[in-house]
């Protein structure tokens, strides 16, 4: 499955723009397309608030099977692996497990994210 791994927190106001875009994609993909999402927040209750209004406003997505949330405590590995120190952050890897996009920011559209993954399908 192509991976779309997005670096994100509570307290970003672009993080919470972009969110629920990547859950359609997942709702649209389910047998193409995993979301991972790593929280960058330091208050765990902010994530969970804002995880179950997502899970009331997108149900369909949230409980899909390939969504994946995590609290990466410390920044292990947003910071540590991926050196991402500014969020949102997005890398869109293939399913060969190549890296073939990233995203810095929320400046784009569901059009665009869609256009990424049906080029790296096509490849």
């Amino acid at each position: 499955k192509i991976i779309v791994l997005n670096f994100w927190a509570s307290w970003c106001a672009p993080c919470l723009k972009e969110f629920p875009l990547f859950l359609d994609l997942a709702a649209e993909n389910p047998d193409d397309i995993i979301f991972l999402a790593l929280s960058s927040d330091h208050d765990e209750k902010a994530m969970q608030r804002f995880i179950e209004k997502m899970r009331k406003e997108k149900p369909t997505a949230m409980s899909g099977g390939n969504v994946l949330l995590s609290l990466d405590t410390g920044g292990a590995v947003t910071r540590g692996i991926f050196q991402t120190f500014r969020l949102p952050e997005t890398i869109i890897i293939d399913r060969d497990g190549f890296m073939r996009e990233k995203l810095v920011g929320a400046d784009w559209s569901y059009e665009d994210l869609n256009g990424i993954i049906k080029n790296i399908d096509n490849m």
